[in-house]
C-alpha cells in the first residue's frame, strides 16, 4: 500500500515557525507528530497539509478548526481531539482567522497502520479499517472527544 506523496512543509510554510514536526517522517517511517500554533490572519485551507489515504489524529488545544467531507463537518474546539481520514474524495478542513490556534496532530501512513493493527481486530472504526484494507476509498472524520471527559 503506498500512498501518493505529498510536501505539507511548503503549505505550512505561510505560518512560518508555527508549525514543527516533533517526531517522525511520514514518507520514511510511516508517521509524523506534528506541533502547530498560528494565529492566521484570514481563513486556513488546512486541508492541503493532508497525505493521501492517511489516517490523522488532532489533538487541538486551542483555536477551533472544522474538518469533513462537503456538508459534513464535524467541529474541532478548544479541549477536544478527533481523527479523520483523507481518502480518495477531498476532505474540507478550516483553521478560522483572527483565533489562536495550538493543535499536534499525528499523522499515520496506510502501511504504517497495517504494521500495527490487525483487520481481524473487533471493533476497529469505520475509518481505521478503511485505512488497513485500502478497499474503501471514502474520506470521513470521526466524531471529536472532549478531553477532560
Amino acid at each position: 500500500m503506498t500512498a501518493p506523496v505529498l510536501s505539507e512543509a511548503a503549505m505550512w510554510r505561510a505560518i512560518g515557525a508555527g508549525w514543527r514536526q516533533l517526531f517522525g517522517d511520514f514518507r520514511g517511517l510511516g508517521v509524523s507528530f506534528e506541533w502547530h500554533e498560528f494565529t492566521p490572519r484570514e481563513n486556513l485551507d488546512w486541508s492541503r497539509s493532508f497525505h493521501p489515504e492517511s489516517l490523522e489524529l488532532c489533538l487541538n488545544l486551542a483555536g477551533t478548526g472544522e474538518v469533513g467531507p462537503a456538508g459534513q463537518s464535524v467541529k474541532f474546539t478548544p479541549g477536544t481531539a478527533g481523527f479523520y481520514r483523507q481518502g480518495k474524495t477531498p476532505l474540507r478542513a478550516l483553521r478560522f482567522a483572527g483565533e489562536a490556534h495550538q493543535f499536534i496532530t499525528v499523522e499515520l501512513s496506510p502501511s504504517f497502520v497495517a504494521r500495527h493493527l490487525s483487520a481481524e481486530t473487533p471493533d476497529l472504526h469505520p475509518l481505521v479499517r478503511a485505512a488497513l484494507d485500502g478497499k474503501d476509498e471514502s474520506s470521513g472524520v470521526a466524531p471529536v472527544t472532549a478531553l477532560n471527559a
